[in-house]
């Protein structure tokens, strides 16, 4: 049996090119004879009939047969369990003979592995470490062919039922985190010349300690979507993939052809992720200062971006001054202004950044704006948000509180009514309770006077009014 069988399945494995030793096993003879692959079978059988003693040849052979039976009957659960449509036996399309398939193929497999150990303990462990050494060289093979395996199979069914798990979990405070669309400019005949405009993705890349996944897109610009462009594109996309990798950011690159780049960019912005995996960020450059028309066109591509992302409810990250960005360890602060109805986004930024190696020796400090209170009033203030963002975590946090007159924060200040409403509606559909909600982090301005008059034991009423809002910065991270 194993001289008929075996050397024609040699002769497969060899012509599958699966160890390049076993190539010249891969021609047949004039009769579509595996003569070779017969042979070399022949000298192996006969080599093991000399040692001249059963007990040595006959577990060899058992663990043999018993590893390739174990591994056939896995191989046929993997793929029913997959549901894969090149696994087409009789009836299994049948929920009930799906079944039988699954007992039957499971069975076989514990059968085999156990009578293997039943048989001899070393043998076994042996056989199988011999199995693992080939599945993985044959699966690095594999890649190079690009034929696929079952494993692939189930990597898709964890990632399909992940991202199915993932998209309502993402909107939840603890698991939120920035998820970045870089809007990216590459000009393809500067990088081909070496001249290299990386500097969005080096920024993005100190933000990696997020944990979370970024999608670099770009638009290609062309009234054809011909064969012709669409090859371009791929081009492009090989191309940023390239920049990624010398950055060090782990992610998805996209190309779009569109007839502008304003509209490229709502392509990008409305349709980028999948499931869970939405891009919640849009990070993109601030317009260089410019005379004419074109600065007048640039500043009208940038503000109808910011209203797409807006609308489509993604937090904007519009970065100035990329290029003199530092590439070495720097010293000093990163100044922090708690603006309106930010959600905390520039405090969870700015602790992001200082766990990046360049921006580690950097001290956060917070400005915060209030109107009508007194110095000491202020101070309080400072000291009670300064508190709670150390009980948040923010260890290394300073607070200070500015006192500006109204005539100064009034052209500023036109919306604060309806940034705050808005604000919390947000909230209340959050986390629905009666009345206000309650909150480990202080929503405004006002809060903190409260919890400054509540410690005192004076009544939160006289607290004054807030010019801008605080959002609920620690509590994200």
């Amino acid at each position: 049996q194993c001289l008929i069988v075996a050397p024609k399945l040699l002769q497969q494995i060899a012509q599958d090119d699966l160890l390049p030793v076993l190539r010249p096993f891969a021609k047949l003879s004039g009769a579509g004879e595996p003569v070779r692959a017969l042979c070399f079978t022949y000298l192996v059988a006969a080599s093991l009939v000399l040692i001249g003693s059963l007990d040595i040849v006959a577990p060899l052979l058992s663990m043999c047969f018993l590893v390739a039976y174990a591994f056939m009957n896995c191989s046929c659960f993997v793929l029913t369990v997959l549901k894969s449509p090149t696994w087409r036996p009789e009836w299994i399309l049948k929920r009930r003979w799906r079944f039988v398939y699954l007992v039957i193929a499971g069975c076989g497999f514990a059968l085999c592995l156990t009578i293997m150990f039943i048989i001899s303990q070393w043998w076994a462990l042996l056989a199988c470490l011999v199995a693992v050494l080939i599945c993985g060289g044959i699966k690095w093979k594999m890649e190079a062919k690009a034929w696929g395996s079952a494993m692939d199979g189930i990597q898709y069914r964890l990632a399909l039922k992940a991202l199915v798990n993932l998209e309502g979990s993402q909107h939840q405070c603890v698991n939120w985190r920035p998820q970045v669309l870089i809007l990216y400019r590459i000009n393809m005949s500067e990088e081909l010349q070496g001249i290299k405009h990386h500097e969005i993705l080096s920024f993005c890349s100190q933000l990696r300690k997020s944990r979370g996944f970024c999608v670099v897109a770009c638009v290609l610009e062309s009234e054809t979507r011909d064969e012709a462009t669409l090859k371009r594109a791929a081009y492009e996309k090989s191309v940023i993939k390239g920049i990624m990798a010398e950055e060090g950011l782990q992610g998805f690159a996209e190309v779009v052809v569109a007839p502008t780049w304003r509209e490229g960019t709502s392509y990008i912005i409305q349709l980028t992720g999948i499931g869970g995996l939405v891009p919640n960020t849009v990070l993109l450059d601030w317009p260089e200062r410019r005379e004419g028309d074109i600065a007048e066109y640039e500043a009208l591509e940038f503000t109808e971006v910011l209203q797409t992302a807006l609308a489509a409810e993604k937090a904007v990250l519009a970065v100035k001054g990329l290029r003199d960005m530092p590439q070495d360890v720097v010293f000093g602060t990163i100044d922090i202004w708690w603006m309106i109805h930010d959600g905390g986004f520039l405090i969870l930024l700015s602790w992001l950044l200082s766990q990046h190696r360049i921006w580690r020796s950097c001290h956060l400090r917070v400005f915060t704006v209030a109107e009508n209170v007194t110095a000491d009033q202020a101070q309080s203030a400072a000291e009670a948000l300064t508190k709670t963002l150390q009980e948040r975590r923010l260890m290394s946090v300073d607070v200070e509180v500015i006192i500006l007159d109204d005539e100064l924060i009034e052209p500023y200040t036109h919306d604060w009514t309806l940034r705050v409403e808005d604000r919390h509606r947000f909230l209340q559909q959050l986390a629905p309770r009666e009345g206000r909600v309650p909150e480990s982090i202080p929503l405004e301005i006002d809060d903190l006077f409260s919890m400054t008059g509540d410690a005192r034991g004076a009544s939160s009423s006289a607290a004054p009014a807030c010019a801008e809002e605080a959002g609920d910065a620690a509590a994200s991270v």
